[in-house]
């Protein structure tokens, strides 16, 4: 896949992620409505586990060949 796609898509999902965190729409009297924190929920570790089986599932197939490791070198090659 090509680098600078990639890249484009990910900083066009940050900029869309803080979009809606920091966009205060206005209530019917105009006043902008305060920032909802986000508040994540307690997860045990059996929730963590689950978690991380369906993503490495839906990613890989289940086949650890499928793995991709970036390290530190390539990562910054990338990013010039």
């Amino acid at each position: 896949m090509n680098s600078k796609f990639v890249i484009t898509a990910l900083i066009g999902l940050m900029l869309f992620i803080t979009f809606l965190f920091v966009a205060q729409p206005e209530d019917e009297t105009g006043q902008a409505e305060p920032v909802r924190e986000l508040v994540l929920p307690d997860l045990s570790d059996a929730d963590y586990d689950w978690i991380a089986s369906r993503i490495f599932q839906n990613e890989t197939g289940g086949d650890r060949r499928n793995l991709t490791y970036w390290g530190r070198a390539k990562i910054s090659r990338h990013l010039v």
